[in-house]
């Protein structure tokens, strides 16, 4: 059993500054099967809080050095992540603003909780990591945070 971890900033950044009353929460999603769950749990506290809930999906492509080039297959792969975000908004029943970006899991998260100047992240840590560890995107999120982090 895993329990939901909520930090505080995890990176000083001077020109955004976290408020208590949360009015924007970002929702960080990937296409594993909790997906759907911390969607639920965003939609939940978004409402609670009033709050403008937005999504995201961070596609890290491969160095070029790696054995095989996804260069060609870009437009496909982000298409996908796309119309998954598509269709796990409509299986859920909302209509919230969504982007795919290309980075590191921490940078895409992190420019894109600045563009939509949030105030909470919310993410999951995946069934294979019940706790924070080193090596997970979770702590390189948390580090590179401009806001809380909620992780479930």
């Amino acid at each position: 059993m895993s329990a939901a971890v909520w930090t505080s900033t995890g990176a000083i950044l001077t020109d955004h500054t976290s408020k208590i009353a949360y009015k924007s929460i970002l929702c960080t999603l990937d296409d594993s099967e909790e997906s759907e769950g911390i969607l639920r749990v965003a939609v939940s506290l978004a409402s609670s809080y009033e709050a403008q809930l937005s999504l995201v999906r961070v596609v890290q492509m491969p160095p070029p050095a790696a054995e095989i080039d996804f260069s060609p297959y870009r437009k496909d792969i982000m298409d996908a992540a796309d119309d998954g975000l598509r269709a796990l908004k409509e299986k859920v029943g909302i209509d919230a603003a969504h982007a795919v970006v290309e980075a590191t899991v921490a940078d895409g998260v992190r420019e894109e909780a600045m563009r939509r100047k949030a105030d909470l992240i919310i993410m999951g840590r995946g069934r294979a990591q019940s706790t924070l560890r080193m090596w997970s995107h979770v702590y390189p999120v948390i580090r590179e945070s401009p806001c809380p982090v909620l992780s479930l």
